[in-house]
């Protein structure tokens, strides 16, 4: 798919209705994931997997946020049929890293922690079994 597919599902989230724990920055989702997509060539960028990571969750205690809600959703289309060969690994190595994580809703009150969780595992759980 084309980058400006991808591009416009981003943009229109609002990624704000997601507040949540202190260290979420919904001003930091939209860009992170506009990098990811706007990879080129065929070799993912760890630091753009790093920026998307950290956006939609705590890279360091291993935690995602709510706005995974609407940014798991881009991230399987982005690694199943993202516009370039970088932008589908940057995504496969995204969701890898997720299942080694944790939800963190922080103060959103429109779902729990279980029930978040609930909601992601399913979604990514062959990500953890890839070798």
């Amino acid at each position: 798919m084309e980058e400006g597919y991808f591009l416009e599902k981003i943009r229109g989230v609002d990624w704000v209705q997601y507040v949540g724990p202190d260290c979420y920055r919904a001003e930091s989702v939209e860009p992170a994931l506009e990098a990811l997509v706007g990879l080129p060539g065929k070799a993912c960028d760890d630091r753009v997997s790093f920026r998307v990571l950290s956006a939609i969750g705590n890279n360091h205690r291993g935690t995602y946020y709510p706005a995974l809600l609407s940014a798991l959703e881009i991230l399987l289309e982005v690694e199943a049929n993202g516009p370039s060969d970088a932008a589908r690994k940057c995504a496969n190595a995204v969701l890898y890293d997720l299942c080694c994580f944790e939800p963190e809703v922080g103060d959103y009150s429109e779902i729990a922690n279980a029930e978040l969780g609930a909601f992601v595992e399913p979604q990514i759980r062959k990500f953890g079994d890839e070798t």
